[in-house]
């Protein structure tokens, strides 16, 4: 399915703060930059129960934010989280109101409700959607590009690709965290051990060696092939909180940030 990790977005904690950042919020939103986000045109893909999606559109006031996966009840989740949130948003609008506090604090109250107002979880597969073109200024893949690869082959990541650059608008960002080669190879065998459920015949969980593309390809491959030019970076630190950080799975990992140049 096209989802994230249950070892990343799953393990995520339920309070993610509308500023700074609060002590449950996953580690890599602080990585991530305000500009890219706000008041922009986002598209989360594989967004799971939706806990990061949120946290995004919390932090940095998204103009709009579609978010999308493949598995149905993992929509209905990220549904029942994004009312909490639009209503938990509107009581704190309220109040700022109501105790006339500081200016800036009723804005940014105004802000985040707005932004989850403009806020939609959709079910169905990225590949097959049918959006305009130049439709989105940010799009994020995060702990995805596996199970796309996995189900779809080469080809099927390098048409998701193709897709991801006619999404975004000239100068867009995308925003990608491949999983490593390793993690492929363990999502197999979870299969050939009866753990994660049917797969279609088609995928590639019993044919892993006719992939002939790396997770560590892949920047080569959108810049060369799609003109997204690798920009950026983004690593999880480590240091005293690496026992903490290394129990949600990201220590291991890299966001890297392209840009659309053509």
């Amino acid at each position: 399915a096209v989802s994230g990790d249950k070892d990343g977005q799953d393990a995520q904690g339920d309070k993610l703060g509308t500023e700074g950042q609060d002590e449950d919020e996953d580690p890599r939103i602080g990585l991530l930059e305000k500009g890219w986000f706000h008041k922009k045109r986002c598209l989360d893909v594989g967004c799971n129960e939706g806990v990061m999606t949120l946290g995004l559109v919390k932090k940095f006031k998204t103009e709009t934010m579609m978010a999308i996966d493949l598995d149905e009840s993992l929509i209905k989740r990220a549904c029942v989280n994004l009312r909490k949130a639009r209503s938990a948003a509107a009581a704190e609008h309220a109040a700022s109101q109501q105790a006339q506090q500081h200016p800036k604090r009723r804005k940014l109250a105004k802000q985040t409700m707005k932004s989850l107002s403009q806020t939609w979880f959709v079910h169905g597969n990225v590949l097959a959607s049918k959006v305009e073109p130049n439709s989105f200024d940010c799009i994020t893949a995060l702990s995805v590009t596996k199970w796309i690869h996995l189900h779809s082959g080469d080809g099927g990541i390098r048409y998701f690709f193709s897709k991801v650059c006619d999404l975004l608008a000239p100068g867009g960002k995308f925003i990608c965290e491949p999983q490593g080669w390793r993690s492929y190879k363990s999502a197999v065998a979870k299969v050939k051990r009866g753990g994660a459920g049917a797969v279609a015949d088609t995928s590639y969980f019993g044919r892993l060696h006719e992939l002939t593309l790396r997770p560590e390809d892949f920047a080569d491959v959108l810049a060369n092939e799609f003109g997204l030019r690798l920009s950026r970076e983004l690593r999880v630190a480590g240091g005293s909180e690496g026992k903490k950080k290394k129990k949600r799975g990201f220590e291991d990992r890299t966001m890297y940030l392209f840009v659309k140049t053509r």
